[in-house]
């Protein structure tokens, strides 16, 4: 065996997002061992000290398997591993090495340290490229502006948007930037405090953008939702009607200095039907969030929010 193989990457987001992709079965079989031609069957992932995971990519007529063992989670600073990988079949033949991924903040994101332990001797090669393009495919799913999950009773929504942090929270606490985007109304921003809504989606369209006949009886329609915890400029959670369809936290957090990663997470759904709803709804004015801070036009806030829906609806297929 040869003592070890380093490698480093610099990812343009911040070390919680990078950390998290490793761990969250959904975002890891984007880019942990996928190749370009194979076709990823399981990724089961028990992320705790003394877990484990199986990784299982179909390459041709083959299914290549991997294996993890978790020895040390420190969320987002350090994540180890034992190792080991081989063709389906022939498991007991496959020795366990060891992996180790530092992430460190950089003034654009986040530097990650992977070694790995163990590698057998002219193997080298071939293991370091498999890791280079494991790390590129990271970085380009991380630095993707749109990774969400949907299922059927929780939405998560993942964005970075190009502003500095307090300028994204003024966009959700104060009524009228809110309103640009999503529905505005008196707010009292403390735990326990009123979250008005106020629904003028007739406004978030800057182009000629008729109102489907199943929200036009909603226009003017006003009311209170309860703010559960708030942490200016990082945190905001409020229920949705009164907690009987969940509540939703949106969490900010910067990266560098002119950009915010942004996840908004809504928990408690009551199954597919307010998952597709809420998936159109969320997904639709995150589109527009984003716009509004670039400067850019709206044409038509419900082409948005069918396309969401449509997402959403696929993701639950």
């Amino acid at each position: 065996m040869t003592d070890r193989l380093v490698i480093a990457r610099d990812i343009a987001v911040t070390p919680e997002r990078v950390f998290d992709a490793w761990l969250d079965p959904v975002i890891a079989r984007r880019f942990l061992f996928k190749t370009g031609d194979g076709e990823m069957l399981t990724c089961e992932i028990d992320a705790r000290v003394g877990g484990q995971a199986l990784i299982v990519e179909g390459r041709g007529d083959q299914d290549a398997l991997h294996r993890l063992l978790y020895e040390e989670i420190d969320r987002p600073r350090r994540l180890v591993f034992q190792f080991k990988a081989c063709i389906a079949g022939s498991d007991q033949d496959a020795e366990w090495t060891r992996v180790m991924i530092e992430i460190a903040p950089t003034g654009s994101g986040a530097r990650l340290t992977l070694t790995h332990e163990g590698v057998w001797a002219g193997y080298e090669g071939r293991t370091l490229q498999g890791w280079t393009m494991i790390l590129g495919n990271l970085a380009d799913t991380v630095e993707d502006k749109l990774i969400d999950t949907i299922t059927a009773r929780q939405l998560r929504f993942d964005r970075v948007i190009e502003a500095p942090v307090e300028t994204v929270w003024r966009y959700l606490i104060e009524p009228d930037l809110r309103a640009r985007w999503f529905m505005g109304g008196e707010t009292e921003p403390r735990a326990g405090g009123k979250f008005g809504l106020t629904f003028h989606h007739d406004a978030l369209s800057d182009g000629d953008a008729p109102m489907p006949d199943r929200y036009a009886k909603n226009v003017g329609k006003a009311w209170f939702e309860t703010i559960e915890a708030i942490d200016p400029p990082c945190l905001l959670s409020f229920t949705w009607d009164n907690g009987e369809a969940g509540t939703v936290a949106v969490e900010l957090t910067p990266v560098g200095d002119a950009r915010t990663q942004l996840v908004l997470t809504h928990r408690g759904l009551r199954g597919p039907d307010d998952a597709v709803s809420f998936g159109g709804g969320w997904g639709a004015h995150l589109d527009v969030l984003e716009r509004r801070i670039a400067g850019k036009r709206v044409e038509n806030f419900w082409t948005l929010h069918a396309e969401a829906e449509a997402r959403a609806r696929a993701a639950l297929a």
